[in-house]
């Protein structure tokens, strides 16, 4: 029973050293931060990033997980212009991701499509956010989720069983030549 508390206590520790080390990023005009593109490289997992109500032009590549990207009040962001890598405005690899309050509109690529979100992680929320004009795909592109490999481990049979390494296999090619 003391196990237990001291574990539950230890787990308590650790998710609010996480959370307190979780940062809030200001973007916009007179913000410290200007542009939506340098907001995702500098945003860390757990963090919040507040826009400023305007229009950005421009898009983000969000690689943090656990971030919460809202705008000031809904409806007063509006973000367009070139996407990406040629998928969307946003592109969200992170994983829990909640976009809240952002309108996207007119994304477009080299072919004259592209996404308003384009989410390659898992786990991501919208609210309260719109996708207009100029959208030739959906306004949200998923990629599919990265499946496990099939592929089973090779063990190493004159290793004594453990899982083979490139280095074992080396050495059964030198002894083979030997």
């Amino acid at each position: 029973m003391r196990a237990a508390s001291i574990m539950l206590a230890g787990i308590a520790l650790v998710a609010a050293a996480a959370s307190a080390t979780a940062a809030t990023l200001r973007v916009g005009p007179g913000a410290p931060i200007a542009t939506l593109g340098e907001a995702a490289r500098q945003a860390r997992d757990g963090d919040e990033v507040l826009i400023a109500p305007g229009r950005y032009q421009g898009c983000a590549v969000w690689t943090a997980a656990r971030l919460r990207i809202a705008a000031a009040a809904p409806g007063v962001v509006e973000v367009s212009g070139p996407v990406c890598a040629g998928k969307g405005l946003f592109v969200i690899t992170g994983a829990a991701v909640t976009v809240d309050g952002i309108t996207f509109r007119g994304a477009r690529n080299a072919e004259g499509n592209g996404a308003g979100i384009r989410a390659e992680g898992v786990g991501l929320t919208i609210r309260r956010s719109r996708f207009l004009e100029g959208l030739d795909v959906p306004g949200l592109v998923a990629a599919p989720a990265p499946q496990p490999s099939k592929k089973k481990p090779t063990t190493c049979r004159t290793c004594g069983g453990r899982l083979a390494t490139n280095a074992d296999a080396r050495q059964r090619r030198a002894r083979t030549l030997d």
